[in-house]
């Protein structure tokens, strides 16, 4: 399956604050599922009903979920209190969301180090120069995305994978979404195959690919 869409890594370097002010739909623990123009303060919102212009501060532990455009907030656990900013990449029963987090992780270098090695019996002037790879770093800031897979009826969301955005593409992601959709045995037989792989927009393509091949094959 061929996704061409934005590059997600590009995506993301603009998605952070975005959900400042915005029109949207907030879903109340009690039930209650109020539209509005939505302002978030943290771990509370500033929210003003369409119907009127007096916005009121209520805490994030009063709120089910709130949703912008394609911006949703949800808690990644139970016991958690604060509501986290996903952006919704493949909506659905099944959703893979994503987050933009800025770390210090960039510009990690990966150089040869040389060194003097001595071993058995060996004199200082006999020794051996050994050259291994290091990673050095990290030394700036640098932008990480991580990928989330979220199933319905579940109180958790989970990370299958993270991207270094100009550094390192993490791999290994496919254990992590086989135990989250290994459910759909056809589906796994086709990434066995390679047949979600985009080499033109990497791994957040296909993940992309694969929640949708489930949702719409797999879904019950």
């Amino acid at each position: 399956m061929n996704f061409k869409m934005l590059p997600f890594a590009v995506l993301f370097l603009f998605i952070s604050n975005v959900f400042a002010q915005n029109k949207g739909v907030v879903t109340f623990k009690n039930g209650d599922i109020k539209k509005g123009i939505i302002e978030n303060k943290g771990s509370k919102i500033l929210f003003t009903e369409i119907e009127t212009s007096e916005p009121n501060k209520i805490e994030h532990d009063d709120i089910e979920h709130i949703k912008t455009g394609d911006i949703e907030y949800f808690r990644t656990s139970p016991k958690s209190k604060k509501l986290e900013e996903f952006q919704v990449i493949i909506s659905g029963e099944t959703m893979l969301v994503a987050r933009n987090i800025q770390t210090n992780y960039g510009s990690m270098k990966v150089e040869n180090d040389i060194s003097n090695a001595q071993s058995g019996n060996l004199t200082a002037s006999q020794s051996s120069q050994v050259s291994r790879r290091v990673v050095r770093g990290p030394s700036s800031r640098g932008t990480i995305i991580k990928y989330y897979i979220k199933k319905p009826g579940s109180n958790t969301i989970e990370q299958v994978y993270r991207l270094i955005v100009g550094d390192v593409d993490w791999i290994g992601y496919k254990k992590k979404v086989k135990k989250q959709l290994g459910d759909c045995k056809e589906l796994i037989q086709k990434m066995n195959d390679g047949d979600f792989k985009d080499d033109e927009y990497g791994k957040g393509a296909e993940l992309a690919a694969i929640v949708l091949f489930y949702n719409q094959n797999c879904s019950k």
